[in-house]
């Protein structure tokens, strides 16, 4: 699944309103580190999607900074990452997101190598890795999966009246299944 199965414990701890949806990196590959025993907090980005609307996340050292530090110990490493890296553009429904390579640095999506500013339409869930254009694996890899915003109160009452046509419908059918199976044990 492209959502994490502790999206609301993931929420509290990264400080996302409850009605915004979010892109949630987490990273899975770390050369040199021991991933499952960093923090999450230390380990992961979540960008929040102003107003719940699609735009544009600029993802590079700029804005991985500190986690940048955690991740990747090695400084020659840490300079294969530009500042401005690659684009990533959520679709506000959390279907799929489109990715950009903005540097001559290396990027791959899914371990297929996106070119110098090619885009690539991938679904939540893919992998985004960084690689030093002198060298052909990845230092560090990230999982980019979807944190859908929490259904609460009037949003909630929102979606329950289209359920209950569904309800009435299958109550409905249910007396004429019934009857047809009883005409058919009849014959």
């Amino acid at each position: 699944s492209c959502i994490p199965p502790d999206a609301p414990r993931l929420r509290q701890l990264f400080e996302v309103e409850a009605n915004l949806p979010a892109v949630f990196l987490q990273c899975v590959f770390a050369e040199g580190v021991a991933v499952e025993r960093v923090a999450s907090t230390d380990s992961s980005l979540v960008l929040p999607l102003p107003n719940g609307e699609s735009c544009n996340f600029a993802l590079g050292r700029q804005r991985l900074g500190e986690l940048l530090n955690n991740l990747v110990p090695d400084k020659n490493f840490r300079n294969g990452i530009s500042r401005h890296h690659c684009e990533l553009t959520p679709a506000s429904d959390g279907s799929t997101f489109r990715i950009k390579r903005l540097s001559p640095n290396g990027l791959w999506v899914n371990a297929n190598d996106l070119g110098l500013e090619c885009t690539a339409q991938v679904p939540f869930g893919s992998f985004v890795s960084f690689i030093k254009n002198s060298d052909s694996m990845p230092f560090l890899s990230f999982r980019v999966l979807w944190l859908p915003p929490q259904l609460r109160g009037p949003q909630q009452q929102q979606h329950q009246p289209q359920l209950q046509p569904q309800l009435q419908q299958q109550q409905q059918l249910r007396p004429q299944q019934q009857q047809q199976q009883i005409q058919q044990h009849q014959q």
